[in-house]
């Protein structure tokens, strides 16, 4: 099980997309590594925080972040959505998310996003 974790770990790490979770009032629970190379941020500056706190996302998306996450949560699918990321040196950022909810014992605990790197100016 070790062995399978460790390889986990390093795909993570090394993928070009930020993959992070939110629970289910928006709190961030992790964020993966790369979040540093591609938007500047620390993960542990982000982690136990709600996203819409964080401003990450660009003003006008928080809103639509929050109601799309919302939605996922209450069950619904949702196709991809682009929103503006705020780098942690100012520039603004598109990138396209995905989003799955994990269930555990049938109770919706987190929904894991995927925010594929194509960051364009």
């Amino acid at each position: 099980f070790r062995e399978e974790a460790e390889r986990y770990l390093i795909h993570f790490s090394v993928a070009s997309d930020i993959l992070y979770s939110v629970d289910t009032s928006t709190r961030l629970t992790n964020v993966s590594p790369n979040v540093e190379r591609v938007l500047g941020y620390k993960p542990k500056d982000l982690v136990g925080r709600p996203f819409q706190e964080l401003n990450i996302l660009h003003p006008d998306d928080v809103d639509r972040a929050v109601a799309d996450t919302m939605n996922i949560i209450s069950g619904k699918k949702l196709p991809p959505s682009v929103y503006r990321f705020i780098t942690r040196d100012g520039e603004t950022r598109f990138g396209e998310s995905r989003a799955v909810p994990l269930v555990r014992n049938g109770r919706l605990q987190e929904v894991i996003f995927s925010t594929a790197k194509k960051w364009r100016d």
